[in-house]
Protein backbone atom coordinates (compact mmCIF):
# COMPACT_ATOMS: atom_id res chain seq x y z
CA UNK A 1 0.00 0.00 0.00
CA UNK A 2 0.75 3.45 -0.34
CA UNK A 3 1.24 4.24 3.56
CA UNK A 4 3.78 0.97 3.85
CA UNK A 5 6.02 2.58 1.41
CA UNK A 6 6.64 6.01 3.63
CA UNK A 7 9.74 6.15 4.60
CA UNK A 8 10.54 7.43 8.24
CA UNK A 9 14.04 9.10 6.86
CA UNK A 10 11.87 11.83 5.17
CA UNK A 11 11.05 15.08 6.25
CA UNK A 12 7.89 16.36 7.85
CA UNK A 13 6.72 18.24 4.57
CA UNK A 14 7.50 15.01 2.31
CA UNK A 15 5.77 12.72 4.99
CA UNK A 16 2.37 14.80 5.26
CA UNK A 17 2.24 14.70 1.32
CA UNK A 18 2.35 11.66 0.90
CA UNK A 19 -0.21 10.49 3.57
CA UNK A 20 -2.52 13.20 2.58
CA UNK A 21 -2.02 11.78 -1.20
CA UNK A 22 -2.40 8.49 -0.10
CA UNK A 23 -5.56 9.09 2.36
CA UNK A 24 -7.01 10.98 -1.31
CA UNK A 25 -6.86 8.20 -3.25
CA UNK A 26 -8.50 5.70 -0.74
CA UNK A 27 -11.10 8.31 0.04
CA UNK A 28 -11.96 8.64 -4.02
CA UNK A 29 -11.86 4.55 -4.19
CA UNK A 30 -14.23 4.23 -0.97
CA UNK A 31 -16.82 6.77 -2.42
CA UNK A 32 -16.54 5.11 -5.61
CA UNK A 33 -16.74 1.32 -4.01
CA UNK A 34 -19.63 2.63 -2.06
CA UNK A 35 -21.84 4.05 -4.81
CA UNK A 36 -21.37 1.52 -7.69
CA UNK A 37 -22.38 -1.27 -4.53
CA UNK A 38 -25.25 0.44 -3.77
CA UNK A 39 -26.75 1.25 -7.22
CA UNK A 40 -25.85 -2.27 -8.25
CA UNK A 41 -27.93 -3.47 -5.33
CA UNK A 42 -30.93 -1.39 -5.59
CA UNK A 43 -31.11 -1.89 -9.16
CA UNK A 44 -30.93 -5.74 -9.06
CA UNK A 45 -33.08 -6.13 -5.26
CA UNK A 46 -36.93 -6.09 -5.81
CA UNK A 47 -38.00 -2.19 -4.97
CA UNK A 48 -34.98 -1.82 -2.99
CA UNK A 49 -36.92 -4.13 -0.07
CA UNK A 50 -34.64 -7.36 -0.55
CA UNK A 51 -32.89 -8.97 2.25
CA UNK A 52 -29.49 -7.70 1.04
CA UNK A 53 -30.64 -3.72 0.24
CA UNK A 54 -31.92 -4.47 4.29
CA UNK A 55 -28.42 -5.31 5.36
CA UNK A 56 -26.49 -3.31 3.50
CA UNK A 57 -28.56 -0.20 4.64
CA UNK A 58 -28.28 -1.30 8.24
CA UNK A 59 -24.22 -1.64 8.19
CA UNK A 60 -24.18 1.69 6.34
CA UNK A 61 -26.44 3.10 9.81
CA UNK A 62 -23.43 1.36 11.82
CA UNK A 63 -20.44 2.63 9.95
CA UNK A 64 -19.46 4.78 12.47
CA UNK A 65 -19.59 3.17 15.39
CA UNK A 66 -17.54 0.41 13.81
CA UNK A 67 -15.15 3.29 12.63
CA UNK A 68 -14.64 3.81 16.75
CA UNK A 69 -14.17 0.42 17.36
CA UNK A 70 -10.99 0.51 14.47
CA UNK A 71 -9.56 3.60 15.88
CA UNK A 72 -9.25 1.97 18.95
CA UNK A 73 -7.64 -1.20 17.47
CA UNK A 74 -5.70 1.28 15.22
CA UNK A 75 -4.81 3.07 18.43
CA UNK A 76 -3.57 -0.72 20.54
CA UNK A 77 -1.59 -1.80 16.87
CA UNK A 78 0.31 1.26 16.83
CA UNK A 79 0.97 1.51 20.34
CA UNK A 80 2.29 -1.64 20.52
CA UNK A 81 3.82 -3.16 17.19
CA UNK A 82 4.56 0.40 15.18
CA UNK A 83 3.69 1.54 12.50
CA UNK A 84 4.65 -0.72 9.36
CA UNK A 85 4.03 -3.93 11.06
CA UNK A 86 0.41 -2.47 11.91
CA UNK A 87 -0.16 -1.88 8.13
CA UNK A 88 1.14 -5.36 6.76
CA UNK A 89 -0.87 -6.92 10.03
CA UNK A 90 -4.36 -5.20 8.32
CA UNK A 91 -3.16 -6.29 5.11
CA UNK A 92 -2.73 -10.04 6.20
CA UNK A 93 -6.48 -9.55 7.86
CA UNK A 94 -7.99 -8.44 4.96
CA UNK A 95 -6.11 -11.08 2.50
CA UNK A 96 -8.43 -13.96 3.35
CA UNK A 97 -11.71 -11.63 2.84
CA UNK A 98 -10.24 -10.70 -0.48
CA UNK A 99 -9.81 -14.29 -0.90
CA UNK A 100 -13.12 -15.43 0.45
CA UNK A 101 -14.93 -12.34 -2.12
CA UNK A 102 -12.99 -14.16 -5.22
CA UNK A 103 -13.40 -17.93 -4.62
CA UNK A 104 -16.51 -18.15 -2.48
CA UNK A 105 -19.15 -16.11 -3.89
CA UNK A 106 -20.98 -17.89 -7.14
CA UNK A 107 -20.34 -17.03 -10.61
CA UNK A 108 -23.54 -16.64 -11.80
CA UNK A 109 -26.43 -14.07 -10.31
CA UNK A 110 -29.84 -14.46 -11.29
CA UNK A 111 -30.56 -11.05 -11.73
CA UNK A 112 -34.49 -9.62 -12.68
CA UNK A 113 -35.16 -9.73 -16.50
CA UNK A 114 -35.15 -6.09 -16.54
CA UNK A 115 -32.15 -5.40 -14.81
CA UNK A 116 -30.89 -3.31 -17.44
CA UNK A 117 -34.22 -1.20 -17.71
CA UNK A 118 -33.49 -0.70 -13.79
CA UNK A 119 -29.71 0.08 -14.30
CA UNK A 120 -30.74 2.57 -17.02
CA UNK A 121 -33.19 4.09 -14.62
CA UNK A 122 -30.78 4.70 -11.67
CA UNK A 123 -27.91 6.21 -14.60
CA UNK A 124 -30.98 8.79 -15.61
CA UNK A 125 -32.00 9.65 -11.81
CA UNK A 126 -28.40 10.12 -11.21
CA UNK A 127 -28.36 12.32 -14.07
CA UNK A 128 -31.17 14.40 -13.63
CA UNK A 129 -29.74 15.09 -10.09
CA UNK A 130 -26.69 16.22 -11.42
CA UNK A 131 -28.10 18.69 -13.95
CA UNK A 132 -30.27 20.51 -11.34
CA UNK A 133 -33.99 19.23 -12.99
CA UNK A 134 -36.68 18.18 -10.25
CA UNK A 135 -37.24 15.15 -11.90
CA UNK A 136 -37.05 13.05 -15.53
CA UNK A 137 -40.02 11.94 -17.16
CA UNK A 138 -39.76 8.71 -19.11
CA UNK A 139 -42.76 8.00 -21.24
CA UNK A 140 -43.57 4.93 -23.36
CA UNK A 141 -46.66 4.46 -25.85
CA UNK A 142 -49.89 2.38 -26.00
CA UNK A 143 -47.76 0.05 -27.72
CA UNK A 144 -44.74 -0.30 -25.26
CA UNK A 145 -42.63 1.55 -27.80
CA UNK A 146 -40.29 5.06 -25.60
CA UNK A 147 -41.71 8.46 -26.43
CA UNK A 148 -39.27 11.59 -26.72
CA UNK A 149 -41.39 13.99 -25.71
CA UNK A 150 -45.66 14.25 -24.59
CA UNK A 151 -46.79 17.81 -24.37
CA UNK A 152 -49.90 16.92 -22.43
CA UNK A 153 -48.06 14.16 -20.42
CA UNK A 154 -45.69 16.73 -19.00
CA UNK A 155 -48.43 18.86 -18.02
CA UNK A 156 -50.07 15.83 -15.67
CA UNK A 157 -46.52 14.91 -14.47
CA UNK A 158 -46.04 18.72 -13.59
CA UNK A 159 -49.18 18.73 -11.38
CA UNK A 160 -48.44 15.43 -9.84
CA UNK A 161 -45.04 16.33 -8.77
CA UNK A 162 -46.29 20.02 -7.87
CA UNK A 163 -48.81 18.09 -5.42
CA UNK A 164 -45.63 15.74 -4.05
CA UNK A 165 -43.46 19.18 -3.08
CA UNK A 166 -46.99 21.26 -2.11
CA UNK A 167 -45.64 24.47 -4.34
CA UNK A 168 -46.19 26.03 -7.14
CA UNK A 169 -42.68 26.97 -8.10
CA UNK A 170 -41.03 26.24 -11.61
CA UNK A 171 -39.98 23.02 -12.52
CA UNK A 172 -36.71 21.67 -14.74
CA UNK A 173 -38.10 18.39 -16.16
CA UNK A 174 -35.86 15.59 -18.14
CA UNK A 175 -37.16 14.18 -20.81
CA UNK A 176 -35.75 12.18 -23.33
CA UNK A 177 -36.11 14.54 -25.71
CA UNK A 178 -34.24 17.60 -23.47
CA UNK A 179 -34.58 19.42 -20.77
CA UNK A 180 -38.37 21.37 -20.44
CA UNK A 181 -39.33 24.44 -18.31
CA UNK A 182 -42.66 24.31 -16.90
CA UNK A 183 -44.27 26.95 -15.17
CA UNK A 184 -47.72 26.37 -12.67
CA UNK A 185 -50.19 28.49 -11.89
CA UNK A 186 -53.25 28.28 -9.39
CA UNK A 187 -57.20 28.40 -10.72
CA UNK A 188 -60.15 28.83 -8.81
CA UNK A 189 -60.08 25.26 -8.82
CA UNK A 190 -57.85 23.31 -6.05
CA UNK A 191 -57.84 19.79 -8.77
CA UNK A 192 -56.86 22.38 -11.36
CA UNK A 193 -53.40 24.06 -12.01
CA UNK A 194 -52.33 26.50 -15.24
CA UNK A 195 -49.40 25.13 -17.02
CA UNK A 196 -47.16 26.66 -19.63
CA UNK A 197 -44.17 24.50 -21.18
CA UNK A 198 -41.02 25.32 -23.09
CA UNK A 199 -41.51 22.68 -25.75
CA UNK A 200 -38.38 23.30 -27.44
CA UNK A 201 -37.63 24.13 -30.92
CA UNK A 202 -39.46 23.33 -33.66
CA UNK A 203 -37.42 22.27 -36.46
CA UNK A 204 -38.16 21.11 -40.06
CA UNK A 205 -36.94 17.44 -40.56
CA UNK A 206 -37.02 14.89 -43.50
CA UNK A 207 -40.33 12.89 -44.59
CA UNK A 208 -41.32 9.73 -42.60
CA UNK A 209 -41.08 6.46 -44.23
CA UNK A 210 -44.13 5.32 -46.17
CA UNK A 211 -44.92 9.30 -46.98
CA UNK A 212 -43.89 9.16 -50.79
CA UNK A 213 -45.96 6.04 -51.15
CA UNK A 214 -49.25 7.68 -49.99
CA UNK A 215 -49.53 9.67 -53.27
CA UNK A 216 -50.29 13.27 -51.38
CA UNK A 217 -51.68 16.45 -53.58
CA UNK A 218 -48.53 18.29 -54.77
CA UNK A 219 -50.67 21.44 -54.15
CA UNK A 220 -51.80 20.11 -50.22
CA UNK A 221 -49.65 21.42 -47.62
CA UNK A 222 -47.50 19.45 -45.98
CA UNK A 223 -44.55 20.39 -43.14
CA UNK A 224 -42.26 17.80 -40.93
CA UNK A 225 -41.43 19.02 -38.10
CA UNK A 226 -39.51 18.06 -34.81
CA UNK A 227 -41.06 19.48 -31.96
CA UNK A 228 -38.45 16.36 -29.85
CA UNK A 229 -40.87 13.96 -31.58
CA UNK A 230 -41.68 13.73 -35.01
CA UNK A 231 -44.47 15.46 -36.75
CA UNK A 232 -45.93 15.13 -40.00
CA UNK A 233 -48.92 18.09 -40.29
CA UNK A 234 -51.15 18.03 -43.19
CA UNK A 235 -53.76 21.05 -44.12
CA UNK A 236 -57.39 19.26 -45.21
CA UNK A 237 -60.38 21.28 -46.06
CA UNK A 238 -62.48 19.03 -43.33
CA UNK A 239 -60.64 16.78 -40.94
CA UNK A 240 -63.81 15.10 -40.46
CA UNK A 241 -63.77 12.87 -43.54
CA UNK A 242 -60.51 12.27 -43.88
CA UNK A 243 -59.69 8.24 -43.16
CA UNK A 244 -57.08 9.06 -40.34
CA UNK A 245 -56.98 5.60 -39.17
CA UNK A 246 -55.37 4.42 -42.69
CA UNK A 247 -53.46 7.86 -43.72
CA UNK A 248 -51.62 7.09 -40.27
CA UNK A 249 -51.08 3.28 -40.77
CA UNK A 250 -49.61 4.07 -43.71
CA UNK A 251 -46.25 6.27 -42.00
CA UNK A 252 -46.56 4.28 -38.34
CA UNK A 253 -43.41 6.04 -38.08
CA UNK A 254 -44.46 9.20 -37.08
CA UNK A 255 -47.15 11.46 -35.32
CA UNK A 256 -49.88 12.57 -37.98
CA UNK A 257 -51.63 15.67 -37.89
CA UNK A 258 -54.57 16.72 -39.64
CA UNK A 259 -55.79 20.19 -39.65
CA UNK A 260 -58.27 22.57 -41.11
CA UNK A 261 -58.65 26.13 -40.84
CA UNK A 262 -60.80 27.44 -37.33
CA UNK A 263 -63.63 29.93 -36.39
CA UNK A 264 -60.94 33.06 -36.40
CA UNK A 265 -57.77 34.08 -37.41
CA UNK A 266 -55.99 32.73 -34.30
CA UNK A 267 -57.53 29.22 -34.18
CA UNK A 268 -57.44 25.59 -36.06
CA UNK A 269 -59.05 22.25 -35.57
CA UNK A 270 -56.87 19.23 -34.97
CA UNK A 271 -57.23 15.57 -35.37
CA UNK A 272 -54.43 13.27 -35.01
CA UNK A 273 -52.85 9.56 -35.41
CA UNK A 274 -50.20 9.60 -32.86
CA UNK A 275 -47.31 6.83 -33.25
CA UNK A 276 -47.15 3.71 -31.17
CA UNK A 277 -51.07 4.59 -29.88
CA UNK A 278 -53.75 5.38 -32.93
CA UNK A 279 -55.89 7.77 -32.58
CA UNK A 280 -56.04 10.02 -29.60
CA UNK A 281 -58.01 12.51 -28.60
CA UNK A 282 -55.47 15.33 -28.30
CA UNK A 283 -51.74 15.84 -28.64
CA UNK A 284 -49.66 18.08 -26.57
CA UNK A 285 -46.71 18.01 -29.10
CA UNK A 286 -48.84 17.81 -32.53
CA UNK A 287 -50.65 21.07 -31.47
CA UNK A 288 -47.22 23.00 -31.39
CA UNK A 289 -46.20 21.33 -34.67
CA UNK A 290 -49.62 22.38 -36.10
CA UNK A 291 -49.94 25.57 -35.00
CA UNK A 292 -46.10 26.47 -36.37
CA UNK A 293 -47.19 24.72 -39.64
CA UNK A 294 -50.15 26.87 -39.58
CA UNK A 295 -48.63 29.83 -39.37
CA UNK A 296 -46.39 29.35 -41.78
CA UNK A 297 -49.27 28.65 -44.15
CA UNK A 298 -51.34 31.87 -43.38
CA UNK A 299 -54.19 29.59 -41.79
CA UNK A 300 -53.33 31.99 -38.82
CA UNK A 301 -52.36 35.32 -38.46
CA UNK A 302 -48.73 36.20 -38.05
CA UNK A 303 -49.71 38.39 -35.68
CA UNK A 304 -51.93 36.21 -33.74
CA UNK A 305 -49.88 36.02 -29.87
CA UNK A 306 -51.74 32.90 -28.83
CA UNK A 307 -53.07 30.24 -31.35
CA UNK A 308 -56.11 27.97 -29.89
CA UNK A 309 -55.70 24.10 -31.59
CA UNK A 310 -59.36 22.59 -31.47
CA UNK A 311 -58.63 18.71 -30.68
CA UNK A 312 -61.66 16.04 -30.02
CA UNK A 313 -60.81 16.00 -26.32
CA UNK A 314 -60.50 19.68 -25.44
CA UNK A 315 -58.31 22.82 -26.63
CA UNK A 316 -54.91 24.12 -25.98
CA UNK A 317 -52.85 27.48 -26.68
CA UNK A 318 -49.31 27.66 -28.53
CA UNK A 319 -47.43 30.80 -28.26
CA UNK A 320 -44.97 30.85 -31.05
CA UNK A 321 -41.58 32.07 -30.62
CA UNK A 322 -41.56 32.15 -27.22
CA UNK A 323 -39.56 31.94 -24.73
CA UNK A 324 -37.07 32.47 -27.61
CA UNK A 325 -37.11 32.73 -31.59
CA UNK A 326 -37.62 29.16 -32.91
CA UNK A 327 -39.49 27.69 -29.76
CA UNK A 328 -42.53 26.79 -28.97
CA UNK A 329 -44.91 27.47 -25.70
CA UNK A 330 -48.33 25.10 -24.64
CA UNK A 331 -50.49 26.21 -22.46
CA UNK A 332 -53.34 24.84 -20.93
CA UNK A 333 -54.67 23.23 -17.79
CA UNK A 334 -53.90 20.45 -15.95
CA UNK A 335 -57.01 18.70 -13.97
CA UNK A 336 -56.22 16.28 -10.75
CA UNK A 337 -58.99 12.86 -11.73
CA UNK A 338 -58.24 10.22 -8.99
CA UNK A 339 -55.40 8.47 -6.81
CA UNK A 340 -54.47 5.58 -8.36
CA UNK A 341 -52.72 2.79 -6.56
CA UNK A 342 -50.83 -0.25 -9.20
CA UNK A 343 -49.34 -3.25 -7.75
CA UNK A 344 -46.64 -4.36 -10.01
CA UNK A 345 -45.48 -7.56 -8.56
CA UNK A 346 -48.66 -8.77 -9.46
CA UNK A 347 -48.13 -10.03 -13.01
CA UNK A 348 -52.00 -11.15 -13.07
CA UNK A 349 -54.19 -8.69 -11.23
CA UNK A 350 -57.71 -9.84 -10.17
CA UNK A 351 -59.49 -9.67 -13.60
CA UNK A 352 -56.69 -8.97 -15.70
CA UNK A 353 -57.34 -10.92 -18.88
CA UNK A 354 -54.47 -13.81 -19.50
CA UNK A 355 -53.99 -13.94 -23.06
Amino acid sequence: TMLSALDPAWGAAASVAWAVAAQGVSGVAKDLTKTASKSAIKAASEGGAGQLFRWVAWFTGSKNAMKGVGFFLGGFMLQGLGFQPSLWLMAGFLAPVLLAVRFGLPTGHDFPADLGVRTERVADEAKCISAGHAAAMTLFNADGSRAEMSGNGIRCFAQALAARRGNLDDLLISTDAGPRLVRLAATASADTIDVRVDMGAVVPIGSPQGWDEIGCNPDRPVAHLSVGNPHTVVGVDDVDVVDLVALGAAVPGTNLEIIEPGRDTASIRMRVHERGAGITEACGTGACASAWAARSWGLVSAAAGEITVQMDGGRAKVVLDEPEPGHATLIGPAVFVAHVVVDLSDPNPAGAPTE
